[in-house]
């Protein structure tokens, strides 16, 4: 029987974390009372994943059939993804992430609103932070609690969509670096409404960080100028300009500080006592509303408010610097003319801006 719901689950090097992943995936499969497949796409892992999931498949058996996608080399999240999605025969997919808990009713309320909204070519539900009450400043945490933002940690898709607008593209081929954005605006730029389906659970483990996190998290900035390229009137309304945009509103301070010393060292502004005091005045101002942002809902020792300072004073300039090498990158495909055609490869479609929903 062909099934009605693909879940698709893209994972590298998380053996114990997918098990458990698919200790819940199955338990809502059962609840959903529609006939359910999920496929697993391991992206290159060394860890023993692959024999895992062999092992996993072979207890599930045939009533839920557990089909391993082995890719040799990684392709990245929005790679793996869109391996997973070609090989997908429901005619909706469901994504999460290998470090999720879905809910029990997660796949059921899922069916529920594919019956209920005919009409729609997305869907997405909650994802909610597990562990929110014990992140401090260095933790990573994921939450989608209202929508409004089509993370692929709990998405669900109709495949022949999915296929027609080209899929993920690959060229955002890091996690956590808006593979999942970009396609949700692809999606809004149909003139689809995308359902919120609150039943529809996930949840997402806060993950302890390491001193240094923010200046690791820099190099995110380097696809920005893709996604704001593409969509950039998306970008601007529906991100948040205080946090969501490659340069946060708090940093701007800091970049207005270095500008005014460099143009004063250049000489084409006195060094007046107005740039004495303007100069420090900005940068602190920029480095209270930083650290006021970071810490307003996190725990932090005193050594890490210390660290975190050190890492606030410097993670503007590298910010700035990978947006700038981005836009370089963005430049060079403006000269191939494939802005708007994607990187991925699911179905072997091209996406381009004039499709509209079928």
């Amino acid at each position: 029987m062909k099934p009605a719901l693909s879940v698709v689950i893209a994972t590298r090097d998380r053996m114990d974390e997918i098990t458990r992943c698919l200790r819940a995936v199955r338990t809502a499969a059962r609840a959903a009372r529609v006939q359910v497949e999920v496929i697993v796409v391991d992206d290159g892992s060394r860890d023993g994943t692959a024999g895992r999931l062999r092992e996993i498949a072979r207890e599930w058996g045939a009533r839920l059939p557990l089909r391993p996608v082995r890719l040799p080399q990684s392709r990245g999240p929005a790679g793996a993804r869109n391996a997973g999605v070609a090989a997908a025969r429901a005619p909706w997919v469901v994504f999460t992430d290998s470090d999720c808990r879905p809910a029990p009713g997660w796949l059921a309320a899922y069916a529920k609103a594919i019956a209920r909204h005919p009409e729609a070519i997305l869907l997405e539900g909650p994802v909610r932070p597990e562990g929110a009450a014990h992140a401090d400043v260095y933790s990573h945490v994921v939450a989608n609690v209202r929508g409004g933002q089509g993370l692929t940690s709990n998405l669900a898709v109709r495949a022949d969509t999915f296929r027609r607008l080209g899929g993920l593209d690959e060229r955002f081929n890091h996690p956590h670096c808006r593979e999942d954005t970009d396609f949700y605006f692809t999606v809004l730029e149909q003139e689809a409404t995308v359902p919120f389906v609150p039943a529809a659970a996930v949840f997402h483990p806060v993950k302890r960080g390491k001193p240094g996190l923010f200046l690791r998290e820099s190099r995110y900035c380097l696809h920005e100028p893709l996604l704001f390229c593409r969509h950039p009137r998306l970008y601007l309304t529906r991100l948040k300009w205080i946090d969501g945009w490659a340069i946060p509103a708090y940093h701007l301070g800091f970049h207005a500080a270095a500008l005014w010393g460099i143009l004063v060292l250049a000489g084409a502004v006195p060094a007046a006592k107005a740039s004495a005091i303007g100069i420090p005045a900005l940068a602190a101002a920029s480095l209270a509303a930083t650290l006021y942002a970071l810490l307003r809902r996190r725990r932090a020792s005193a050594g890490e408010v210390v660290l975190l300072t050190a890492e606030s004073l410097v993670a503007p300039f590298l910010r700035l610097w990978w947006t700038a090498v981005g836009a370089g990158r963005v430049t060079g495909i403006l000269l191939t003319g494939k802005l708007f055609v994607s990187g991925g490869s699911a179905g072997g479609a091209s996406r381009t801006r004039g499709h509209r929903p079928r």
